[in-house]
Parts: structure tokens; sequence; C-alpha cells
């Protein structure tokens, strides 16, 4: 269970090469506690040191940094279901891309990053729009608005 609730769909063509995920512990601005066990890692079937090492690196020194100062802007809250998003292209070949949400859960950040066939970005954004617009209807059903 490694995407923590935020799994791509292979039945739309999404396949990771490999992934990290986490059920972080979620504060006021950028708080965010990952928790050595709330975290795993799947690698790709033959081992890529470089490949791995790369997207280790790009996690920890892009993705949650801009996760973090997504979070510090106030663009969600503990109790939203909105959606952060990143996608980089890594190489001629890969895609890294990070879904993070609370999912309403008052208190957890639900985060998964990918290493996904660069051939699989327009499958990858689609699937990003659709959990937007998931979001965005439990936002409204949230606060009663119709």
């Amino acid at each position: 269970m490694f995407s923590f609730g935020l799994r791509l769909p292979a039945d739309k063509g999404l396949t990771p090469v490999m992934g990290w995920g986490a059920r972080a512990i979620y504060g006021p601005n950028d708080y965010l506690d990952l928790l050595p066990d709330r975290q795993s890692f799947i690698g790709p079937d033959t081992p890529d040191p470089l490949l791995e090492s790369n997207f280790i690196y790009w996690v920890n020194k892009a993705a949650l940094p801009l996760l973090r100062n997504w979070m510090k802007k106030g663009c969600t809250g503990s109790s939203s279901y909105q959606v952060f998003e990143i996608h980089s292209v890594a190489s001629e070949t890969h895609l890294y891309t990070m879904l993070a949400s609370p999912q309403g859960s008052y208190g957890y950040m639900y985060i998964g990053a990918f290493v996904l066939p660069l051939e699989q970005k327009q499958a990858f954004l689609e699937h990003v729009d659709a959990l937007r617009t998931a979001a965005d209807a439990a936002e409204k059903n949230r606060y009663g608005k119709r």
C-alpha cells in the first residue's frame, strides 16, 4: 500500500516504474511529519540505481519543498479534499510525478510520488483532472453547496 490512497489506475494506462508513498502528519502552515513507518517505496523490476537515486533526490529536493510551499500559502486545510500535483519530465523516457491531498482526514497528508514512462504523461494529466473534479465535488458536498 505504498501510495496510501493515491494510486494510479492501471486500467487508464498508468503503470509506474517505481513509486514512493507516505501518510504524513499535517499541521499548520507547512508542518509535514514524514514518519518512517508510514512510508514505502517500490522499485523497478530491473534495478536502475541512477533512476532510483535521481527520483529520490527529486522527491526530497524539488517535490516536497513545493508541497510545503503550497501548504504554507494556505492552498488547502487539513479537512480539505484539494489535490496538489507536480510533474517533471525527468529524461527522454521518464516522467516524475507527485500527488498529495489531506483527503478530508483532519490531520494527515496522503502523498504518492511515481516514475512513469514518458508516453503516459497525457493519461496522468487526465487522471489529475478527474481527481480535481472529485475533490471539488467533495468540497461542495462538505459545505452543503449544490
